[in-house]
């Protein structure tokens, strides 16, 4: 996926939750605890920076990078079970590639996405930045290429985000008790 110069950074969330569990603030939305009950199960394994791969400069953030990317993966969680998909890995990348906003290898054996912006990479894209790179990389489970049929399936995924977001929704809880 290429990126939009005009790709919005986020700010720092205010703080961590105490206590037992993961809890991620909003990274974009006025802050708001969630806690993450479910362990993640169509994701094997997540990964993010630690230092950028270019300087090898420690990164800043990088529980913050951690936490959207979890988050991401929880949020689509309930839009991959139906479908059958499943991914190994999901990492975060820093591409040399200014443009680059993630890629999928292998129909979702790996998944890749820009977390950070090229020219600030101590801050963070915003959640729903990510979630649409997210769900543009899915679409690529399906489609190879960008064609017509890609992007009808890439809107379909974002449309079904976007109402599970719009809900409050996440995880592969989401759907229990509609």
């Amino acid at each position: 996926l290429r990126l939009h110069a005009a790709a919005t950074a986020c700010p720092r969330p205010e703080e961590e939750g105490a206590g037992g569990g993961m809890v991620v603030r909003g990274l974009f939305d006025p802050p708001k605890e969630r806690r993450y009950t479910q362990p993640l199960t169509l994701f094997a394994s997540l990964k993010h920076l630690s230092k950028h791969p270019t300087t090898r400069e420690p990164l800043e953030r990088q529980d913050d990078a951690l936490a959207l990317l979890t988050r991401v993966a929880k949020q689509v969680e309930p839009i991959m079970k139906p479908r059958g998909w499943k991914v190994p890995l999901l990492k975060e990348i820093l591409p040399a590639n200014q443009g680059l906003g993630g890629f999928n290898r292998n129909k979702g054996s790996e998944i890749a996405l820009r977390l950070r912006p090229h020219h600030s990479p101590n801050t963070l894209y915003s959640f729903e930045h990510v979630l649409a790179v997210m769900c543009h990389e899915l679409a690529h489970n399906v489609h190879g290429n960008h064609s017509a049929s890609f992007y009808a399936l890439m809107n379909e995924l974002q449309a079904e985000a976007d109402s599970l977001v719009a809900k409050g929704k996440f995880g592969l809880g989401a759907f229990e008790g509609d």
